[in-house]
């Protein structure tokens, strides 16, 4: 990671061929691992009477077991906080710090402090624009902190790996009032959820429409925040959880595409206190897995490469059939194997009425796709998800270099050795 920015992941520069024969130039892969680490969560440690601090033994180990490595949370308020952090820290899992408008840069420095070295980024108060109401003079006043926060990490050639993110707003709309945030943010930050939408939807709440008003402000990579679904049915946007299943590891494919950093579900566990947003965990209160959090947990398994960078190679290969609606992104392991994932950008929910309570399960049909290598494979492995959602595996075998596989509306993955 340069010294005071966030190297952003972007997608294969090559689109592959979606017609039979591979170009001679081919696709190049990013490292799998690269893409494992874009994956973040929001947690609440520091939230007394919640699961976070009663069942702290259960979700921190669900959460390590995860492959989780980044949690967005808040700052210290009490005594066991920094601990359990560094707990965390000590098992790989790396967090955010977000300050108080008021902050000075003294607070910010002494903070910085007790949480080194775990912390790879801040930001500065959280939805302050929600706050106009009684802060009139929110804009200045979020802008003066984070020239604060920028020349307080910037100042310490130590911090040099943390990433100073600009604010994210309540509403994306007014991200032009904060003026250009390019020098003194490393990366742009982003509140985006679909509601009940598809991750890849193309309306004006999905992820390319509101990158773009991000950019508003900066020119900077974004990264989101918070997203996620709810799986709380009484409620607007609420989905099951066997859609939620299908759709998180869709969200982070769509974002790591369309060019994001890091992606932060909202958020690890439910909490029954808070009415909005209560039902959006990974986990149930009691700190057992939801289907998504197994879906989430089994493609970072697959896909974890940890080890030092290294350079991708291409793949020379084709995409035939029926590829409407069809997205893939290539990656690579350091033993040299590719590995494709094929998914269907469809919606698998349909909604029943205008408020977005309730819905159907739509019935997506899988596509029938043919890839095509232009060196046929030593050996190829298809894994895709079961109805518990653990990845079931399958050596396809042939003796030609095609392999023809059917997409469907959650994530496949090829190994290609």
């Amino acid at each position: 990671m340069p010294p005071s920015t966030a190297t952003p992941v972007q997608p294969s520069p090559t689109p592959v061929q979606t017609e039979p024969g591979a170009s001679a130039a081919g696709e190049k892969a990013t490292e799998a691992d690269a893409f494992v680490d874009t994956i973040g969560v929001n947690t609440h440690f520091d939230y007394h009477g919640t699961p976070y601090v009663t069942e702290w033994p259960v979700i921190s180990q669900a959460l390590i077991k995860s492959g989780i490595r980044h949690i967005r949370d808040g700052s210290p308020s009490y005594y066991e906080y920094g601990s359990r952090l560094a707990t965390l820290g000590a098992a790989g899992i790396h967090h955010g710090v977000g300050f108080d408008v008021t902050a000075t840069a003294e607070t910010m420095a002494q903070t910085l402090a007790s949480q080194a070295p775990y912390i790879d980024f801040v930001e500065p108060n959280n939805e302050y624009d929600s706050y106009a109401s009684k802060d009139p003079n929110w804009v200045s006043h979020l802008v003066d902190e984070l020239k604060r926060l920028y020349s307080t990490v910037r100042a310490n050639p130590s911090y040099n790996g943390i990433v100073v993110l600009g604010p994210a707003l309540r509403s994306q709309y007014l991200y032009p009032k904060l003026g250009n945030l390019t020098p003194i943010a490393d990366d742009g930050n982003l509140h985006n959820a679909t509601c009940n939408q598809n991750p890849g939807t193309s309306t004006d709440i999905g992820i390319k429409a509101n990158i773009a008003l991000v950019h508003a402000s900066t020119t900077k990579p974004v990264w989101t925040t918070e997203t996620g679904y709810s799986d709380a049915m009484s409620r607007s946007c609420g989905l099951p959880d066997d859609i939620i299943a299908k759709y998180d590891p869709r969200m982070i494919a769509q974002r790591f595409i369309a060019g994001e950093p890091r992606t932060y579900f909202y958020q690890f566990a439910d909490m029954p206190s808070d009415p909005e947003f209560g039902a959006t965990g990974l986990l149930y209160s009691s700190g057992q897995p939801k289907p998504q959090y197994t879906s989430l947990s089994n493609m970072i398994a697959l896909l974890s490469d940890p080890g030092p960078s290294f350079e991708t190679s291409r793949l020379q290969y084709a995409i035939s059939g029926n590829t409407t609606n069809v997205e893939h992104i290539l990656l690579q392991k350091r033993d040299g194997t590719y590995v494709i994932l094929l998914w269907l950008e469809v919606p698998s929910w349909k909604s029943v009425n205008a408020a977005n309570v309730g819905g159907e399960r739509l019935a997506i049909s899988p596509q029938s796709v043919t890839l095509t290598f232009a060196s046929k494979p030593s050996r190829a492995s298809l894994y895709q998800y079961g109805p518990n959602q653990n990845l079931i595996s399958q050596t396809q075998t042939s003796n030609t270099s095609a392999i023809t596989i059917n997409v469907t509306d959650s994530i496949s993955f090829l190994e290609i050795h």
